[in-house]
């Protein structure tokens, strides 16, 4: 896959405690999928195989960042995303986060992100390898959408250590994975070897920081239905 992108951000400061940000990109990609190339040095027998793609995605955003007193932090914004290759798709991706300071040493924070994803990195096995392949969403494959809900908290231990502990809960659509056996080269119709489904993902992090060193620890589990 190859990309040209182009890409604006900008922002307006209303206030110490009141910022606009927004801005907008665009990128082509390219797509060779599956792509075999063969044949003999005097070109009489040419053999070929594979999908290319050329799609276009774009995206526009708005965000305002607001700080009420010393307690309250507010972070909202919409992206509006789109994407076109062979058919057009448009999302619309809400997010929201705030941050309630207790004292200086002590805050919690939560959030909301919803997200599409138009290019699918399609693997067959659960670590990556050179048969990953990247595809993009088509007429008959749809946009991956998640929406991701985090909750966390921050305790200041004297004047150099920050404790953090952070729980996510995504629900995710339209996952596209290879089928078993599926044939991944020289093949004009790979979507037949797709597999559409859910699925939803908790994880917990944990992490230490202080002026000189940071220790982090996680843990996530995921279901498919």
């Amino acid at each position: 896959m190859r990309d040209a992108n182009l890409k604006s951000d900008f922002y307006y400061s209303l206030s110490d405690q009141h910022i606009l940000r927004f801005g907008g990109n665009v990128t082509h990609h390219d797509f060779g999928v599956g792509r075999l190339k063969a044949g003999t040095d005097d070109g009489e027998i040419n053999f070929s195989g594979g999908n290319d793609f050329n799609a276009w995605s774009m995206a526009t955003y708005f965000g305002d960042e607001m700080s009420f007193g010393s307690h309250w932090k507010l972070n909202a914004g919409v992206r509006l995303s789109g994407f076109y290759n062979e058919k057009f798709y448009v999302g619309i991706e809400p997010r929201a986060a705030a941050v309630y300071n207790v004292n200086q040493g002590l805050s919690f924070k939560g959030s909301y992100a919803r997200m599409y994803q138009y290019q699918h990195l399609v693997s067959t096995s659960g670590i990556s390898l050179p048969t990953d392949i990247w595809y993009p969403s088509t007429a008959l494959i749809k946009p991956q959408r998640s929406d991701q809900v985090a909750i966390g908290v921050e305790k200041l231990l004297g004047k150099q250590y920050l404790i953090t502990n952070e729980y996510y809960v995504k629900w995710l659509r339209n996952q596209v994975d290879f089928v078993d056996g599926a044939q991944l080269f020289a093949n004009d119709f790979l979507e037949q070897e797709f597999a559409i489904g859910r699925a939803m993902a908790t994880a917990r992090n944990w992490a230490s920081r202080n002026r000189r060193a940071t220790f982090g620890a996680g843990l996530a589990t995921r279901w498919p239905w």
